[in-house]
């Protein structure tokens, strides 16, 4: 092999591991605000601002319970989602930046239980915010309800960290299934997963 061809072979090396380094994940690159209206009755609080909009894909847990008055319920046990920058990625591994779940044992602060957590999943960011549901607003079935969640706790240093609401709007799917299911279709006790899409705005107070 010539020297010249050498030259132009690690050339293409290093042009290659610089468009990879400059395409590194990090969480947020969607931080201008979806033109989606908000409901009456949810709204980003005053003195803060949209930070970024990270887009999930996952399921909504729910467990099949019949209480001694033989009432039925789905009660949420907890949603497991992973989160994209991009409306448009596919949901893949190389994808994900972050993951969603409920934190067990939750955060009780003054009373009010926490566990809605979003948690960095790349490289050099280990922050992660816990929140509280704070307004629920409902919507028509087969979609769960969009929710304002204000943070209880944050961990760590990245992209989290600073977070003060977030708010999941957008959804898709994941209600539970009929009650007529539950000790029928299911067993008592048994969970049952719904698939579900949303978005989440992570918001941050603004600065004065």
């Amino acid at each position: 092999m010539l020297k010249s061809d050498f030259s132009i072979i690690l050339l293409f090396c290093f042009i290659a591991i610089f468009l990879n380094l400059s395409q590194a994940k990090t969480i947020g690159n969607t931080n201008k605000q979806p033109d989606i209206k908000l409901p009456t009755g949810l709204a980003i609080p005053k003195g803060h601002k949209f930070q970024f909009v990270l887009f999930a894909s996952g399921v909504q847990i729910y467990k099949c319970t019949v209480d001694a008055n033989g009432t039925k319920s789905w009660p949420l046990v907890e949603p497991i989602a992973d989160l994209v920058n991009k409306e448009k990625e596919t949901f893949v591994k190389k994808n994900f930046v972050a993951h969603h779940f409920f934190r067990n044992p939750p955060v009780v602060i003054n009373g009010t239980v926490a566990k809605a957590t979003w948690r960095s999943s790349i490289s050099g960011d280990n922050s992660l915010v816990t929140t509280a549901v704070i307004t629920t607003i409902t919507q028509p079935s087969p979609n769960i309800a969009w929710l304002l969640t204000k943070t209880a706790v944050t961990e760590g240093t990245g992209a989290f960290s600073n977070i003060t609401f977030v708010l999941r709007v957008a959804t898709k799917g994941g209600v539970p299934p009929p009650l007529s299911e539950c000790n029928k279709t299911f067993a008592i006790n048994e969970t049952s997963s719904i698939r579900y899409t949303t978005q989440y705005w992570f918001i941050e107070a603004a600065k004065k």
